[in-house]
């Protein structure tokens, strides 16, 4: 099966896998807000769920995320996650209480981590289910805060990142690891965590520990992501930067599309 899910309804590689599907005949669905995946749905008469909310498409995450879930539910691929996703808002809100603009530095840790990594290099670490977790920290440090990070996951950086922990010493001596971690994390996961720290520590590199919060995975995962996107948005403070426009991608996307032109 493919579901193509692209905020626009426009994005190169959605589109080029959505007609993939299409083209073999597999099962295909759509999520979206418009542009040409929703037209190529409504066309082919093939599922679409469409919703309207404006933004950055980083900032409609919990649209497309959750609706995914409930069309998958529906599908008969997924177990119904409603109960889980109302006890992840509630760890949210309960946490944003703590991490808001309101709230001073001294006792907020969103505005604290983003504090300590002004000047300075994340490198994100997740396993299993908060692998894809570290993946969206890089990346709205990327397009948030306008700053360089970089993501890897755990156990795969057991064989080959621990290795170059030390050197370049003038890289090592800038770089903060940020390792973003579970109760729910198994239990031999949790024994690579302490001793993958303890490396870290060993070589000098400087590394903090950030935990998911709430009683499931769904919980622990989106209220990671909810605290990243406050230290994002408090980094890009810190660097001068606004938040919202990605001046480098629309400048890519306009390079490929006269490129496309041009072949064509």
């Amino acid at each position: 099966m493919v579901i193509g899910c692209s905020y626009s309804g426009n994005t190169e590689e959605t589109l080029s896998a959505f007609g993939a599907g299409l083209e073999r005949g597999v099962r295909t669905a759509a999520v979206t807000t418009g542009g040409k995946l929703a037209a190529l749905a409504q066309e082919e008469g093939v599922p679409l769920v469409r919703f309207d909310y404006q933004s950055s498409p980083r900032a409609a995450m919990g649209y497309s995320f959750t609706l995914l879930l409930g069309l998958l539910h529906r599908l008969g691929l997924l177990r119904d996650y409603s109960a889980d996703v109302e006890e992840a808002a509630q760890v949210m809100e309960a946490w944003q209480a703590e991490i808001g603009p309101a709230v001073p530095a001294a006792r907020n840790a969103a505005k604290s981590q983003a504090g300590r990594l002004a000047g300075r290099l994340p490198v994100v670490y997740g396993a299993g289910f908060l692998a894809a977790v570290a993946n969206r920290w890089k990346t709205q440090f990327n397009e948030n805060s306008k700053h360089w990070a970089f993501f890897e996951v755990l156990p795969e950086l057991n064989h080959n990142a621990v290795v170059g922990l030390g050197i370049p010493q003038s890289v090592r001596d800038q770089v903060t690891v940020l390792m973003l971690r579970s109760s729910m994390d198994h239990p031999r996961v949790q024994v690579r965590w302490d001793v993958t720290e303890k490396l870290l520590r060993r070589e000098g590199v400087t590394a903090e520990t950030v935990q998911g919060r709430g009683k499931s995975k769904l919980a622990h995962m989106l209220s990671l992501i909810h605290f990243n996107d406050y230290v994002s948005f408090y980094l890009a403070m810190l660097n001068g930067a606004d938040p919202s426009p990605v001046e480098a991608i629309a400048f890519l996307k306009q390079r490929l599309a006269e490129a496309g032109a041009e072949i064509a």
